[in-house]
């Protein structure tokens, strides 16, 4: 019954080891596809400062500054997000040690 049990426990950390590992890939392609999105912005950003230098009137300079500072903010949100999901990879990383440490003892104790 004890073999059972330790076989179920490690059976289970395998699980919880595996899920852990698809969720710090998520938040390292959340990071990249939110760096994409800065470079875009960025982009974005010169062509819009560009087109500041040729407009006709008040109403199109204001139109496109608002669409500059809605690109920074923009950036702004996505480096926040980045921070976030850096700190979020750091707590799952000490999880899955934790955890693989923890898979490490119950197959030692199941070899014996």
């Amino acid at each position: 019954l004890e073999v059972q049990d330790l076989e179920d426990e490690l059976e289970g950390l395998d699980t919880r080891i595996a899920k852990l590992e698809e969720e710090v890939a998520a938040f390292e392609k959340d990071i990249s596809d939110r760096k994409n999105s800065n470079k875009e912005a960025e982009i974005a950003i010169a062509k819009y400062k560009e087109q500041q230098n040729n407009v006709r009137n008040n109403r199109e300079f204001e139109s496109i500054s608002k669409e500059i500072e809605y690109q920074e903010l923009e950036i702004k949100l996505n480096e926040k997000r980045s921070k976030e999901s850096k700190a979020k990879i750091a707590h799952k990383k000490e999880i899955l040690d934790g955890a693989k440490e923890r898979r490490e003892m119950r197959a030692t104790d199941l070899a014996e």
